[in-house]
């Protein structure tokens, strides 16, 4: 646990973090959200194509992130279940590193900062976390965890590694390591870390 903290960079002061996962997804993917780039774009996990809201009629698709950029809900209503907003978890340092095995299992991984709205969803909730939702909240600092970690070698932080897609994961990438099983056969981006920010380059980085 105490491993874990210090990897993350985790202040000694800090009580709380505010945590939300993320999907990756290709360029290709990510001009059908009306975004234009090269490279791959972290969007939320939740909502794969676009809906519309049972409240207000709005339509409503994933929405992207990048660090130290201000996401904006499509619409937010504070009493109704499922009832929009940027979803995120409260949960304090001591719960986030006992429960790291299943937090690693979101594969990516940022402490954000919400602002505008913000309610607490009792429906939704991750081990022993407050379940919110904001009107808006930026993404502070990017992790990873390797997504082979639960079948090899239990849970690990990356620094570096490989965006892969799989098969089953319908489009996303998730970060593996060099030795996963995963790495040769669908790696397509290298990725690396450097302060916060995840930064993408084709496979043919060194290893």
């Amino acid at each position: 646990m105490i491993e874990l903290e210090r990897d993350l960079g985790l202040e000694s002061e800090t009580k709380t973090l505010n945590i939300k996962g993320f999907r990756l997804i290709l360029p290709e993917e990510a001009i059908n959200l009306g975004v234009i780039t090269e490279a791959p774009v972290f969007v939320s996990r939740s909502t794969a194509s676009k809906q519309k809201c049972h409240y207000c009629g709005v339509d409503y698709s994933a929405l992207t992130y990048q660090r130290r950029g201000v996401t904006r809900a499509q619409h937010l209503h504070e009493d109704q279940f499922e009832g929009g907003g940027i979803y995120f978890e409260e949960i304090s340092i001591e719960e986030f590193l006992e429960q790291g095995i299943k937090i690693s299992m979101f594969g990516w991984l940022a402490i954000v900062t919400p602002s505008g709205r913000v309610v607490t969803d009792e429906g939704y909730s991750f081990c022993n976390s407050k379940g919110k939702r904001a009107e808006e909240a930026m993404p502070d600092t990017f992790f990873a965890f390797c997504h082979a970690g639960h079948r090899s070698h239990g849970i690990l932080l990356l620094r570096e590694g490989f965006a892969c897609g799989l098969p089953e994961q319908n489009g996303s990438l998730i970060p593996v390591c060099a030795e996963s099983d995963e790495t040769e056969l669908y790696a397509k981006y290298y990725f690396k870390i450097e302060g916060g920010e995840v930064l993408f380059s084709d496979i043919l980085a060194p290893r």
